[in-house]
């Protein structure tokens, strides 16, 4: 193959540079240069422009059958999909890292055996001619100890941090040790605003190194690459970006030749022109497999793991403590004296599956998304086996039967059209029942599984009776004044991440750290625990509009009973929360929560109220046209989270979108 037809894909800040040294190459009649595909149309007319080249907005099977081979340059973080996709047409050469994680890492390796082409990946530094020089000197030699430092200028990328974007030492101390470290340790100085580590300090040891010490990250206006050995019998200094070294107090002597991309682009072409395209290549998926072992040793190191605070010990703070366990060391701060005891278990603990929303497909896809993940974490507090009936009110109702059919319908949401019981329901006041299969959840069962998790991890504290009463800022730390209500003693604590799952005091929690505090509307709700006379156990909501629902309360003999109108004490928009929903409460609609309820629950004259249960519901205010209630992640920047919750099925889901934020690049 004379001229090899390439594709770059990609072309930011360092892909500019791969585009410049592929247009020589063009120039000198090494390849053909097919184009360029980019990520939006803006940046692919401004390249057109700029370099008078064909540019494509999508990388198309097409596309991909017509070349030899693809120069990819993206984010880390979409570096093995697209891979995935490439790998079958041709060989591939990815900026590094490969992957970020060694599972993926592992697949490519796979789809490289299973389609014959191969990886190359751009760890530019072996193409360095001073640190090949490096590698002549050490070698017989004693090392006593490495000094190492990879700083870059400006802001870290918003996908990865320091251990991926500036492994390249990693890489070096590959080449020139031979080795893999056998201890890592990393402090983590700074945090970029995604959650990832922007300036890090390791220590590694190797088998023939007792001693190696890097500095990886970024700072405003430092460049520095660097790195210093100390020999048996001599010490010297390598400027990386120079390619000088310096030996003792001699002047440096420079070692460079050739532009390393240029050789590392050549290398590449070089294989690409081969006619057996399976022979091995240089720098290759192995050696970034190694790499990524490293980066895995220093991050589970314990004594590496992020330290994060937990406000508030509901389902959606226990939920993102434990997947924030899996690789970091979590508190959780409750105020009462168990977990659960707010929002979780003070409501109608309905296990939604998206027929209470019919103004709202938004959340009814949310719901749908989320269900998988809540199910695989706590199916056993799921109980179902009952009719679960939705009746549509012929009065006042803002869905009627023919659009809740259709909302049904076009949500793939199952249903029968039924008679309802006699005793069920006034049949004068409804146009329509359907019998859904929808469940509740129990909450003390919740409780049990929930308990016996966080018994079991070791990388997880709970403290209740422990109230924050206040968070700030110093530098990179994140502090919590937290009042032990047992001891009457007022302590603080410092975290890397922090967290907030109080739910109704989330402007609270933006005011301690200066966060804007949004208007908000705060409702005092009042949900009845009932006995009713019937044996059956069921479900009926009458919707849609001012109206009651009853559910059995989990697996015990009771029922949840509401009322969309007089279930809601008192309601209040405003920035901060009235002090009626942080004290005792005495207020009560007891008495019309019945009447109201009865109107269309005849059988509910018999009922006998068993207690009240309280909470504060949050919500943006002005959504009465769609009853939309999302969960939505709040992440201020600098490790700070707030979890503002909407249905307890979603808290898998959040939880887990709340770790990825803190995590990507895995903290593992």
């Amino acid at each position: 193959m004379n001229k090899p037809r390439i594709l770059l894909i990609g072309c930011g800040r360092f892909g500019k540079n791969h585009l410049r040294i592929l247009k020589q190459l063009e120039k000198e009649g090494e390849i053909i240069l097919e184009g360029v595909v980019t990520a939006t149309k803006t940046s692919s007319e401004k390249i057109a422009k700029e370099y008078q080249i064909k540019t494509f907005e999508r990388l198309t099977e097409e596309l991909l059958n017509s070349v030899d081979a693809v120069d990819i340059v993206t984010p880390a973080s979409t570096h093995f999909e697209i891979i995935k996709k490439c790998i079958i047409y041709c060989p591939v050469l990815i900026e590094k890292p490969l992957s970020l994680s060694l599972s993926e890492i592992e697949y490519l390796q796979e789809l490289e055996s299973k389609h014959g082409n191969k990886i190359m990946v751009g760890h530019i530094f072996r193409f360095n001619d001073a640190v090949k020089k490096v590698k002549e000197l050490i070698k017989n030699k004693r090392i006593t100890s490495i000094k190492g430092v990879f700083i870059s200028p400006g802001e870290p990328p918003k996908d990865c941090g320091a251990l991926h974007d500036e492994l390249h030492l990693f890489d070096i101390l590959d080449l020139l040790l031979e080795e893999q470290p056998t201890f890592g340790k990393m402090e983590i100085i700074s945090l970029s605003k995604q959650g990832f580590e922007k300036r890090t300090n390791i220590k590694l040891t190797y088998p023939s190194v007792p001693e190696v010490n890097l500095e990886l990250g970024w700072e405003e206006e430092r460049k520095e690459r660097t790195l210093e050995i100390h020999a048996s019998d001599n010490h010297f200094f390598c400027d990386l970006v120079k390619q000088t070294i310096t030996f003792g107090a001699e002047p440096p002597t420079s070692y460079w030749s050739k532009e390393p991309l240029m050789e590392e682009i050549k290398t590449f072409i070089t294989h690409v022109k081969r006619e057996n395209k399976n022979q091995d290549i240089y720098p290759n998926t192995k050696l970034a497999f190694r790499i990524q072992k490293i980066i895995d040793l220093l991050k589970n190191n314990k004594s590496n793991q992020l330290k994060v605070g937990v406000i508030g010990a509901g389902i959606f703070g226990l939920s993102a403590a434990l997947e924030l366990a899996k690789f970091c060391e979590v508190k959780v701060f409750e105020r009462n004296n168990s977990i659960l005891s707010e929002a979780t278990s003070q409501n109608m603990l309905r296990h939604h599956m998206g027929y209470h929303y019919p103004r709202s497909p938004e959340t009814v896809k949310e719901i749908r998304d989320a269900t998988p993940l809540f199910e695989e974490e706590f199916k056993e507090c799921i109980v179902g086996g009952f009719p679960a009936y939705y009746a549509i009110s012929k009065e006042k109702s803002m869905t009627d039967s023919t659009g809740f059919i259709k909302f049904c319908d076009e949500n793939n949401l199952h249903y029968k059209i039924v008679e309802p019981p006699e005793w069920l329901v006034d049949k004068n006041k409804i146009s329509l029942c359907f019998e859904t299969k929808e469940c509740v959840y129990d909450p003390d069962i919740l409780n049990d599984i929930l308990q016996k998790k966080i018994n079991s991890n070791s990388n997880l504290q709970l403290f209740l009776d422990h109230e924050v009463v206040n968070g700030k800022k110093e530098e990179q730390k994140k502090i919590l004044s937290i009042f032990n209500k047992n001891k009457k003693e007022l302590t603080t604590e410092s975290f890397d991440i922090i967290i907030n799952a109080t739910y109704s005091h989330f402007n609270t929690f933006n005011s301690w750290f200066g966060f804007p505090t949004p208007i908000m509307q705060y409702d005092l709700m009042e949900i009845l625990e009932i006995e009713i006379p019937q044996n059956e156990r069921f479900g009926l909501l009458i919707l849609d509009g001012l109206f009651c629902t009853i559910l059995p309360k989990g697996n015990k003999n009771t029922f949840t009973l509401g009322h969309v109108e007089h279930t809601m004490l008192k309601r209040h928009v405003a920035k901060k929360m009235e002090e009626i929903h942080k004290n005792k409460i005495t207020l009560s609609n007891q008495k019309i929560i019945l009447q109201e309820s009865i109107k269309f629950m005849p059988f509910l004259k018999n009922a006998k109220v068993v207690r009240s249960m309280y909470s504060t519901r949050v919500i943006k205010p002005h959504h009465e046209h769609d009853d939309a209630r999302p969960t939505e992640i709040t992440d201020y920047g600098d490790g700070i989270y707030s979890i503002f919750a909407g249905k307890v099925i979603t808290a898998v889901k959040t939880a887990r979108e709340v770790a990825e934020k803190v995590k990507r690049g895995n903290y593992q």
